[in-house]
């Protein structure tokens, strides 16, 4: 199960429900970061943001990693921080997946189809398997 976790978001709820779901169903976990490629320009230096990119990317794995260990310890997880743009990313890993997990950004409906932030129609799109967003009730 491929679990996308966003450093910049709170990962804690749709890590949980996936952790859930990977125990009910004896499946492993495999959580994953993809960091946007540098950009192509001739007039700034993109080095310093993507290093921190990476750097976060890998500290929230590295805790992600651990707190699903701490909700099911005989779990299997593993996790990848990976080049790429998130949603070609995660659609390539979803041929290899029996389900992809992504927390919602909270989004409109419009913007969850046309917003550059929007993951789960584009992975939707392309993926293998079913995709499920899981998203907290708003009140």
């Amino acid at each position: 199960m491929v679990v996308g976790i966003d450093p910049a978001r709170d990962w804690r709820l749709a890590l949980a429900w996936a952790a859930d779901e990977a125990q009910r169903r004896r499946l492993t976990l495999h959580l994953v970061v993809a960091v946007p490629p540098q950009h192509d320009t001739q007039h700034v230096d993109d080095t310093p943001h993507r290093t921190a990119l990476r750097q976060a990317g890998a500290e929230t794995l590295e805790e992600a990693l651990d707190w699903a260990r701490d909700r099911h310890p005989e779990l299997g997880a593993s996790s990848d921080l990976l080049g790429g743009t998130p949603a070609a990313v995660i659609g390539l890993l979803s041929r290899e997946a029996r389900m992809v997990v992504l927390g919602s950004r909270h989004l409109s409906r419009t913007a969850e189809f046309f917003s550059a932030g929007s993951l789960v129609v584009p992975v939707a799109a392309q993926a293998d398997c079913p995709v499920v967003r899981v998203s907290m009730a708003m009140t």
